[in-house]
């Protein structure tokens, strides 16, 4: 059985890619820092096609991360993760991945070189640790910063920093597979209970087309917006149409 079969979904017996997103640091959980890093690159990723099946958030733990990143990593096609890859103590994200796949952890050899380009005199050995990778990784390029993220299995690594997150996203975005994804909105003067029974008739006939409903508050133009989303864009058109039509029923 492959190994990521577990995470895949098929639509219209057409492959579709899952991405799970992993959040490393004591200082999310804890409140310290807010997390926009997995809003964008959930955004970034759904719009390539790319189905988020979850985000999850863990503490700066070596086992702890050892033991999930493996699990994780078996139940999708993309594990992307940020934070706790530079040189402090508690940034144990480096040292975990290697754990997680059974490698060891080495000097990468183009990491060390880019960083003593980049840091010149300042590259002592404290900051040359963010060069010491699992072994057999590739590197993700820092525009901004020499010390890299890296890929290994099917993880994407990154640091936490919002800033070197999206730029070194854009380093790697045209690597991954993208496909079709349609959008219609719908913003409508019901409540949900008018038209739940119609919303669930319809997902029912429809399992390609996903319906989702997002009451709005302190609105007086609509009470909710719908959102009907596909790969077929005649088939998400047809359903968007079918709903208004029977709304308008009611």
């Amino acid at each position: 059985m492959n190994r990521y079969a577990i995470g895949r979904l098929r639509i219209n017996g057409k492959k579709n890619y899952t991405a799970i997103i992993l959040v490393i640091g004591n200082e999310i959980l804890n409140g310290k820092t807010q997390d926009t890093n997995s809003q964008f690159l959930a955004e970034k990723i759904h719009m390539r096609g790319i189905d988020v099946i979850c985000r999850v958030t863990l503490p700066d733990d070596l086992e702890v991360l050892a033991m999930e990143i493996r699990r994780l990593s078996k139940l999708c096609d993309f594990l992307f993760a940020m934070g706790g890859i530079g040189s402090t103590p508690d940034d144990v994200t480096r040292q975990a991945f290697a754990k997680a796949f059974n490698l060891k952890l080495l000097r990468n050899s183009d990491a060390e070189r880019v960083m003593h380009e980049f840091l010149g005199e300042k590259a002592n050995e404290n900051r040359m640790r963010m060069a010491d990778l699992p072994d057999g990784c590739t590197l993700i390029p820092n525009p901004y910063f020499a010390a890299p993220g890296f890929i290994i299995e099917n993880c994407y690594v990154f640091p936490g920093i919002p800033e070197l997150l999206i730029a070194m996203y854009d380093e790697i975005k045209d690597q991954l597979p993208k496909s079709d994804r349609f959008v219609r909105k719908l913003k409508v003067n019901y409540y949900e209970g008018d038209f739940s029974d119609l919303m669930l008739d319809l997902q029912n006939e429809n399992p390609d087309v996903r319906i989702g409903s997002y009451p709005v508050f302190k609105n007086s133009d609509y009470k909710v917006e719908l959102t009907f989303e596909g790969r077929n864009k005649e088939k998400v058109d047809l359903v968007t149409d079918q709903f208004n039509n029977k709304l308008g029923k009611l």
